[in-house]
Formats: structure tokens, C-alpha cells, sequence
């Protein structure tokens, strides 16, 4: 009984959050469409166009709240005004999401304000009696109006705030539900094999998520068995040797004891280096561009890097942005044959975009290379898409681009 009515109570509370979340849309909705007509109204005189961009990036990101985003077609949205306007007016799942904002705006907006006055209205009458007495007798009325002029009357205003509670605990989860079942008709698209890519797109980043976290377990692994491992092994061989020869031969044992030492240090310097490649420490004391530059400062080639623009970028995709340029800059110190390097950033509204070139002898490949297929799996795993131009004699050119949500 009691985990019944826990759970009751859960339902209760997670159903609320989402609905004043859901008002908060609302009125970030009334505001997407007031900017999407006044951009249309504007296009004559030509000032409408600076608008129709924004319009159609605030449009996608309210249906993003919506639904999880990994459920709706991925969409990059143009650079220029009039592709734009053309997806609005010409994509499907665009106009879908124009509809949702339009009824978000005017039937999502009560729905939102209900759920959040019938919490207040119960709160507000059951403390009724607590102050009615406190205040002057003709501001001692319940929610409905009922005058309350003794204690027998507040107390009945305090049942009542019960029964707005009883309502609030049976309306705000049907509510809930049926504000989803509509974000759901109308975002989903009506195309069951639009849905199907996407879902076969998502098993397979997943499936290449899954094979790169495999494959830095065993990097690890390795890391682990062939350097501080061996090493730690052969100081403990130094130790014991030492041991025997403390007294037969003190000026051995203490060789074999340096040695050890040694050793020791070796391992330990490799396990810090194995610590750093699993969350490099650059980005707890630097933000990403602190650290893409203590990156170029490491590189055997000279490299310059250039950033434009700043995002707070969500810790998995900061992650993986500094392992692709880490991995592509370990490329150029080790295979490139390169003189000079370049790494460029540039954050947009919606994605990142990372292009690093240099100038060496080309012909990478990264369904060949293993340092390529693990920068391609990471971005994957992101949702993300790269392109590598390498032909033979150079240059070789990485162009990535990753989802830029907030953190």
C-alpha cells in the first residue's frame, strides 16, 4: 500500500515537472511564432530574411523538447535565408515542427497553466485555515469565492483545498499523457521508413560506440601489460635480488636497488600517461580551447589553431572533440611527413565544426587507418559526421562536425 501510493505520489510529481517545463515551452512558443510572422511579414522589404534562420533553429529546438532528439530525423539546418525559408515551406518533418509550435502555443499554454493552478489552488485552501483569522473579513474567501466568516466555514475551505488536490493527483498525469500522445502525432514522422533509417542509423553509431569503448578497454589493457606491468614485475625482481645480495655484496645490491627505482619510476610515469588518455586532465583545468592549444603546443609539427566563436558544450561531445584532435595531432607528430599543421574550431548554434589539416605526404585512410576508424567511431557515437581528404602527396584535410548541445 505504502509503495503504491509512493509511486502514486512519483507519477504525480514527474508528470507535474513536465507540464511547467511544457508551460515554459509555451511561452517560448507564442514567441517562435510571433517571430516567424513578423520574419514572413518582413521578407517584401527584405529585413524578414535576417530573421528566417533564427526562426527555423528556435522552431527545431523547441520540437527537440518535445521528443528526444534521437527520435526525430537529423536535419542540418542551411546557412542561407532562402534555404531556409525553403525548408520551412518544403520539408515535411520542418512543417511538423512549425505545427507543433503553433500548438504548443495556443492549446499547450492552458494546459500548462491548469496543471500549475490547481497545485496552488489546493495548497492555497488547505492552508486556508491556518490565517484566514489573520486577515481582514473581506479578504477571507476561498478560491471559488466562498466567504469565510467563522471556523466552521474555514474549515470547510480547507476541505475543499483536498478536493483540488484529489483533482490535481487524477488530472495532471492524464494531462501528461495526453500532451505526449499529441507531441507524438504530430512530430513523428508519418513516413514508417524515415523512422526506420533513423533507428538503423542509431544502431549503428551505437554499435560503434560500443566497439571504440571496446577497443580502449583493450588499449588500456595493453598499456597496462606491456609497460607497467613488465616494469613493475622487473622492479620486484630488482627488490628481491637486492635483498639476497644486501649482505654477500652491498655495492650490487645497491645497483640493483637504483635499478628498481628506476623501474618503478618508468611504470609510474606510464601509468599517468594511461590516466591522462582515459579523461585528459587538460579539460578539468582548461576549457576546450585551453586545451586544444596545450594540444598544438605538444605536436612535433609546428601548429597554429584558430577558434571562432565560444559554446558550453555538453561533457560527452567536449570529450570527444579533444580526443579527435588529440588523435589526429598524434597522426601528424608520428606518419604526415608534415612541416606545418592547422587546427580550426568553430562553434554554431547547433553543431561544432572542427577542420584540421597539414601538409605532409597524404594518402590516409580511415577505413584502412585504426587511428582514423577510432576519430570516426567517437563522432558517430556522437551523432556526428566527419570526411577525411587525404590523397597521396597531401594535404590531408579532417572535417568534423558535432551536435553543440548545451550541457
Amino acid at each position: 500500500m505504502r509503495r503504491g501510493s509512493a509511486l502514486t505520489v512519483q507519477h504525480f510529481v514527474r508528470a507535474f515537472e513536465s507540464l511547467a517545463g511544457g508551460l515554459i515551452v509555451s511561452f517560448m512558443s507564442i514567441g517562435v511564432v510571433l517571430l516567424l510572422l513578423l520574419a514572413h511579414a518582413l521578407i517584401p522589404i527584405g529585413v524578414g530574411l535576417l530573421l528566417i534562420r533564427p526562426a527555423t533553429s528556435l522552431v527545431k529546438g523547441l520540437a527537440a523538447q518535445a521528443l528526444p532528439a534521437p527520435l526525430l530525423p537529423k536535419r542540418e539546418i542551411p546557412r542561407g535565408a532562402l534555404a531556409c525559408l525553403e525548408l520551412l515551406w518544403r520539408d515535411p518533418q520542418t512543417r511538423k515542427e512549425v505545427h507543433w509550435a503553433l500548438w504548443q502555443a495556443t492549446v499547450g499554454l492552458p494546459i500548462g497553466v491548469l496543471a500549475l493552478l490547481l497545485p496552488v489552488l489546493a495548497l492555497r485552501d488547505v492552508s486556508f485555515p491556518l490565517w484566514w483569522w489573520a486577515v481582514p473579513t473581506d479578504y477571507a474567501y476561498s478560491s471559488i469565492g466562498m466567504r469565510a466568516d467563522s471556523w466552521l466555514r474555514a474549515l470547510a475551505v480547507g476541505l475543499l483545498g483536498l478536493g483540488w488536490g484529489a483533482i490535481a493527483m487524477a488530472i495532471i498525469p492524464s494531462l501528461n499523457r495526453f500532451h505526449q500522445v499529441i507531441a507524438e502525432r504530430i512530430l513523428w514522422p508519418q513516413d514508417p521508413s524515415q523512422l526506420i533509417r533513423r533507428i538503423t542509423v542509431l544502431q549503428q553509431t551505437r554499435s560503434g560506440a560500443w566497439q571504440a569503448h571496446n577497443d580502449e578497454l583493450r588499449r588500456i589493457e595493453r598499456a597496462l601489460h606491456d609497460g607497467a606491468q613488465s616494469r613493475l614485475v622487473a622492479s620486484t625482481i630488482k627488490i628481491g635480488s637486492a635483498r639476497r645480495l644486501l649482505h654477500k655484496n652491498p655495492a650490487r645490491a645497491e645497483g640493483a636497488l637504483d635499478e628498481a627505482q628506476t623501474a618503478v619510476e618508468a611504470a609510474l610515469n606510464e601509468l599517468r600517461a594511461v590516466v591522462r588518455s582515459i579523461h585528459p586532465p587538460a579539460l578539468d583545468s582548461h576549457d576546450l580551447a585551453g586545451a586544444v592549444h596545450s594540444l598544438a603546443a605538444g605536436c612535433a609539427v609546428p601548429c597554429t589553431v584558430q577558434i571562432a566563436g565560444t559554446a558550453q558544450l555538453s561533457p560527452a561531445v567536449e570529450d570527444t572533440a579533444y580526443h579527435v584532435i588529440a588523435e589526429a595531432v598524434t597522426n601528424i607528430s608520428k606518419h604526415s611527413g608534415a612541416t606545418a599543421a592547422q587546427v580550426r574550431m568553430q562553434f554554431g548554434q547547433d553543431s561544432l565544426r572542427i577542420d584540421i589539416e597539414d601538409d605532409g605526404v597524404g594518402g590516409a585512410n580511415h577505413t584502412l587507418g585504426s587511428g582514423l576508424m577510432g576519430i570516426q567511431r567517437r563522432v558517430s557515437a556522437q551523432d556526428g559526421h566527419i570526411t577525411v581528404t587525404s590523397p597521396v602527396g597531401g594535404p590531408t584535410r579532417i572535417h568534423v562536425e558535432l551536435p553543440c548541445e548545451s550541457s
